[in-house]
């Protein structure tokens, strides 16, 4: 872990050099050692107009823009999901959990209402919590967005935690991963089934989409913690949340250590870049998960930290919403961003036809025949597309680990990586 991190002042543009440690467990700005001025302008306001391009993961967006080169994966999973699978998971929510409200639990509701407004999220999706011990979170919906959060994980994390928690899922609406994100859990859940029918051949049907939506809804997730430290604010919440999600109880965590957990992550690193051996068997490990390693993802959130690009936006150096291009959506009129899945207003494709935005109810006129056969159609080009693309899949994953585990940066204890440079790698 790198020692010393230098930043650049706003205010003066004198250089200011931050211990990493005392950077990690950062509650309130540190003055400028030249002109007195906080050194992180913006630590404690509300990013609402915060573009989330500026802390997308390099992997996310490279994983998406691979997903979105598929012809009609886009048309075929918003039929399937708006018409059933979003109904459907609605349904369930509202019939076996509790929903949350001024009214029902409402200190985790508030909880909940900080994280949506710290990063904009407008309006407040609604919350469930379920009975299941195991700590856990999830967000669902492509045209109304819903989140679900566990009995487990309310009874492991702090208030602070919670907040980080309910953030990061809150992120992955913020980023717009909500389409595909939702799509790989049918496709998951579709090749399971397929599987149980077909004593395991008919799960290599959707085996490609499969993997391909598993490889990106796991580097989502590493866009998504930034989004958690973008809420709280301070790397030691979301590192503590990561920790005792990898095995941690309310009880034990006065002796737990996320700095000896940051040392278990360099020696993963250093065990996992012994061999090709090890590499390998990392990957096969990881394949089906929808979830990088928490060990992992607590690295790549300090190594995002040291590399200046989270100290510019607490610093109010970013990108603001409306700072790039727009289209007009082709159903409703409203402005939407040019790399937008959905409209946010009426959940149309803003890059397809004026129809897809009608819903059931154009649904009705077209027959469920017609209806039928235009899914299988889409999900026949999707899957031999996506057949074609896996050995890139395989190989972007492939260079994935190269990445991580073979081109570290060399040791050294201070960053001279200019702060205002925007790398976020």
């Amino acid at each position: 872990m790198i020692e010393l991190i230098e930043y650049t002042c706003g205010s003066c543009q004198a250089p200011n050099r931050l211990q990493t440690q005392k950077l990690l467990r950062l509650r309130k700005s540190p003055a400028c050692g030249k002109c007195g001025e906080p050194l992180f302008r913006s630590l404690e306001a509300d990013l609402a107009d915060l573009d989330p391009a500026c802390y997308q993961h390099p992997l996310d967006k490279e994983a998406l823009d691979k997903l979105r080169q598929i012809p009609g994966i886009r048309t075929l999973l918003r039929r399937v999901i708006r018409w059933t699978l979003e109904l459907n998971l609605r349904l369930s929510q509202a019939a076996n959990t509790v929903q949350l409200s001024e009214r029902q639990m409402p200190e985790v509701y508030k909880r909940f209402v900080i994280a949506a407004e710290r990063l904009g999220i407008e309006p407040v999706p609604e919350l469930y919590v379920v009975q299941q011990p195991y700590p856990n979170a999830s967000t669902y919906g492509v045209e109304q967005y819903f989140v679900t959060i566990t009995t487990g994980a309310l009874d492991l994390l702090d208030e602070e935690e919670q907040v980080a928690m309910f953030a990061h899922e809150l992120g992955h609406i913020h980023s717009d991963h909500m389409l595909y994100k939702t799509a790989a859990r049918f496709v998951s859940a579709l090749a399971s089934r397929l599987a149980a029918v077909s004593f395991g051949l008919g799960g290599l049907i959707a085996l490609p989409l499969q993997l391909a939506l598993l490889w990106w809804d796991r580097c989502a997730e590493l866009t998504a913690d930034r989004s958690a430290l973008l809420a709280v604010r301070t790397p030691e919440v979301t590192l503590r949340m990561l920790m005792k999600m990898a095995g941690g109880t309310r009880a034990l965590y006065p002796q737990m250590s996320f700095e000896a957990f940051m040392e278990q992550a360099d020696h993963l690193d250093k065990l996992s870049a012994e061999s090709g051996w090890a590499r390998t068997l990392m990957f096969v490990q990881e394949i089906f998960r929808t979830h990088p390693f928490p060990v992992y993802r607590a690295k790549e959130l300090v190594e995002w930290i040291t590399s200046g690009n989270y100290l510019e936006i607490v610093d109010g150096d970013y990108r603001r919403k409306g700072e790039d291009a727009h289209i007009k959506c082709p159903a409703c009129g409203r402005a939407v961003a040019v790399d937008a899945l959905v409209c946010p207003g009426c959940g149309a494709d803003p890059n397809g036809d004026a129809e897809q935005a009608q819903g059931p109810a154009a649904a009705d006129g077209k027959g469920i025949d017609g209806i039928f056969e235009e899914m299988v159609g889409a999900a026949g080009d999707t899957v031999r597309e996506a057949g074609n693309s896996l050995k890139g899949a395989m190989g972007e994953a492939a260079e994935f680990w190269r990445r991580n585990f073979e081109g570290r940066r060399g040791e050294g204890e201070t960053s001279e990586r200019d702060p205002k440079s925007g790398d976020d790698d």
